[in-house]
This record gives structure tokens, C-alpha cells and sequence, in this order.
């Protein structure tokens, strides 16, 4: 039997040839990794972790100017420009771009930034479905081993 570790960013960490219940952290996941369904589970987890990490891992929207993209984050960004839209008088608001760094943004900015964190989003779900429809379409381990899933993220 052989078994594959993932980690929490969707990449495979290593294999081992023996049942690994009982025998490492319950936190640690493991995937049997034998049959061509087991291995098609196994990089399906794979591409959802990886997506879910690049979804909130934030973007540079200027040069040295990163924005995060987690729900919260995209929440917050959504509820600025609501603000925006809804307050005539306000010129611009103070928001944590990332952790612990602020800056002054105007309403074109903060549109602008909820269109590229909304772009971010779309792109990691459209190539996330890409791989998955390449792996469910996969018919033998030689189809398996001409998939990609770590390159192309945006």
C-alpha cells in the first residue's frame, strides 16, 4: 500500500509504503494512493487546498503594495466601496492593506482593488476547475502524470 501526505497548501509531501493509521498526528493527512480513483481523490484535495491557499494569499496590486484576499478581506473590500458609493462626502478612508500596513485609499483605488481581488478570486476558481475536469477525464496513471496542478495559479 502506498500512501501520500498533503500538506495544508495542497502540495504533495511525500509517499509512504505503509498504513499510516495510528502511527502519525491525526492532524497529518493522508491519502491512499494506489488505485486510479485514490489517486484522482488525492490530487482533487490537492487542487481544492492549493486553490483555497492562493485565493487568500493576497495580491500586489502596486509595487510593494500587497492587499489580502481572504473572505474577510474581500468582505471588508466590499463593504468600502459600498461606503463609497453611498457617502458622497467621503474623499477617502484608511485601510489595512495587509497585516499591519495602512494605507489612504480614494474611490477609483478602492474599486480598482475590488476588481483585481475579484479577478484573483475568479482566476484561482476557473483554473481550479480546469485541473479538476483534467483529472476526472483522466483514464490511467499515464493521463494522472501529464497534469500540472502546481503550476499556473495566478
Amino acid at each position: 500500500m502506498e500512501f501520500v501526505r498533503i500538506d495544508e497548501t495542497g502540495r504533495f509531501v511525500e509517499t509512504i509504503q505503509f498504513d499510516p493509521e495510528g502511527k502519525f498526528h491525526p492532524s497529518i493527512k493522508w491519502w491512499p494512493f494506489n488505485t486510479l480513483q485514490e489517486k484522482k481523490a488525492a490530487l482533487l484535495y490537492s487542487i481544492r487546498a492549493m486553490r483555497w491557499a492562493v485565493e487568500n494569499g493576497g495580491i500586489e496590486i502596486l509595487p510593494g503594495v500587497r492587499v489580502k484576499t481572504d473572505a474577510l478581506s474581500q468582505s471588508k473590500i466590499a463593504g468600502a466601496i459600498q461606503l463609497f458609493d453611498n457617502d458622497p462626502s467621503l474623499v477617502s478612508m484608511d485601510f489595512e492593506s495587509d497585516e499591519n500596513v495602512w494605507q489612504t485609499f480614494d474611490q477609483p483605488t478602492m474599486l480598482a482593488i475590488g476588481v483585481a481581488v475579484g479577478r484573483h478570486v475568479q482566476a484561482c476558481f476557473s483554473h481550479a476547475r480546469v485541473l479538476q475536469e483534467a483529472i476526472l477525464a483522466a483514464t490511467n496513471d499515464a493521463d494522472l502524470s501529464e497534469i500540472d496542478i502546481y503550476s499556473g495559479w495566478p
